[in-house]
């Protein structure tokens, strides 16, 4: 999978900025993961910085804790819902990289989120996945993070995943 980074990472040299990175997947399939290497590799001076916009990240934020289970069971989802829109609004209206990393299963909503993002290069990053795999890492970070997604939450996803199109406003579509 690094090779396969590091290939997706020598595209995002080379494309126009600002670009806004799409990832898509179901909770557990590595788009985390994505994140944290695209980031290892984008401190070059030759590479603009981005900008990551996750609602779990402002859940644990306004939370003040690490414990996602207790950030969900104790904050107003709709403030939750209110921050991430500002985060939308705020990154669309501007020159910055961006990457979306929350599951964007359907069309509908990626639809939404690029037409937000007017001024950007627009990228689908598709992460493939493996259910066995999904409940491997659930119950991995279930005891490292405290964070258990119900498999009937993930299956859920996974039955209304949509593949994503140029259709949806998207200039490049990458699949792992």
């Amino acid at each position: 999978m690094i090779k396969m980074f590091d290939d997706i990472f020598n595209i995002f040299t080379k494309i126009q900025t600002p670009y806004l990175i799409t990832l898509v997947g179901p909770p557990l399939c590595g788009k985390s993961t994505f994140i944290k290497y695209f980031k290892a590799h984008c401190v070059s001076k030759e590479h603009q910085p981005f900008y990551v916009i996750s609602r779990d990240d402002i859940l644990l934020d306004i939370a003040g804790t690490d414990d996602y289970t207790e950030a969900w069971n104790s904050v107003d989802q709709n403030i939750v819902n209110d921050k991430l829109k500002e985060r939308f609004e705020s990154f669309s209206n501007s020159d910055k990289n961006t990457i979306i990393d929350m599951t964007n299963m359907t069309s509908k909503g990626r639809r939404l989120n690029n037409d937000k993002f007017v001024n950007h290069y627009k990228v689908a990053v598709v992460l493939k996945w493996d259910k066995d795999e999904l409940i491997k890492r659930n119950d991995i970070r279930n005891k490292n993070e405290n964070k258990f997604i119900p498999l009937n939450v993930i299956d859920s996803m996974v039955s209304n995943y949509i593949n994503p199109g140029l259709s949806e406003g998207f200039d490049l579509i990458i699949k792992l």
